[in-house]
């Protein structure tokens, strides 16, 4: 599976966005600032994941969403209006391509919510692959979620699942069920599921669940469809939830792992020094006092 890579984004008339500009260079992104909300959204409905009701109210007439998408080819994709009509033009030769744009990126609903980490679809996460076995995903263009090769893979990866400590310093392991919902237990009684977690470790168990869905649609595609191209990781609602006490990277170089490109988005400036030590990280700015020199934007 081929993983396509965000090079350049355009915003224009969205939501407080006036104006936005960035090149981008690096495979692990974070943007930060009072506007790193809208931007992110932004990056997400151009990878194809839909904007939430709220975020519809932001789109105007005479809104641009652009972006330089390279994988096998390159493609800058430009979504206009309240419609967000999509034109997908060839970089090399200038010509459409959005027909073959959207079968080389063509999706389940359920895989593309795996594109994105939010904190309020946790619960989504913990019961993903229970409804997987339970019943159908919904039916999608490549005919992948209706397959009996599916639901072997996916009674597999529930077996073969080994658990693991939700942090290093609690006694706390995550578990995978026989009926695929994930669970927090403490290690000397596995069975016993009744553990009260803080805000910190609530948001640290749906990360992993999080992280265990990546990869099973990631293995999944290596093994029935090696020609598909895979969008960039989008992270958001985690640093801010997770206590200065807890190493952020450790949980993000596990993402990492999955060699697709990563956004980041830290709405506090105090969390961008927990990355420090993280070598190769391109800050973008989507704040009007930014002075990145990637970045030019009017608010």
């Amino acid at each position: 599976m081929r993983r396509m890579i965000l090079r350049c984004i355009k915003v224009r008339s969205f939501g407080g966005i006036r104006s936005f500009e960035a090149d981008i260079y690096a495979d692990v992104v974070t943007v930060f600032g009072r506007m790193g909300e809208m931007l992110m959204a932004a990056v997400r409905v151009l990878c194809g994941v839909p904007l939430t009701k709220t975020e519809r109210r932001w789109l105007r007439e005479d809104t641009v969403l652009e972006a330089e998408l390279h994988g096998k080819r390159a493609y800058r994709v430009r979504l206009e209006g309240r419609e967000l009509r999509m034109t997908v033009t060839d970089l090399a030769t200038g010509a459409d391509c959005t027909e073959d744009y959207r079968r080389a990126t063509s999706r389940c609903e359920e895989e593309c919510a795996t594109y994105v980490f939010l904190r309020r679809s946790r619960g989504r996460y913990r019961e993903q692959l229970c409804r997987y076995l339970e019943a159908l995903p919904s039916a999608s263009s490549d005919g992948l979620g209706v397959t009996e090769a599916f639901h072997r893979y996916t009674r597999r990866f529930v077996r073969d699942f080994s658990e693991e400590p939700l942090r290093p310093d609690k006694p706390y392991v995550l578990r995978l069920r026989e009926d695929g919902r994930f669970a927090v237990c403490r290690r000397e009684d596995p069975w016993h599921e009744t553990v009260t977690l803080s805000e910190t470790e609530a948001v640290l168990f749906s990360f992993l669940c999080y992280l265990h869905l990546v990869r099973f649609w990631k293995e999944l595609r290596h093994t029935v469809d090696l020609h598909r191209e895979s969008m960039p990781l989008i992270v958001e609602d985690f640093a801010e939830y997770i206590d200065e006490s807890v190493p952020l990277l450790p949980y993000l170089h596990r993402l990492r792992r999955e060699t697709r490109q990563m956004l980041l988005c830290l709405p506090r400036a105090q969390d961008a020094a927990r990355l420090a030590d993280w070598p190769s990280v391109q800050r973008v700015g989507a704040d009007a006092e930014t002075k990145d020199r990637l970045s030019r934007i009017r608010v």
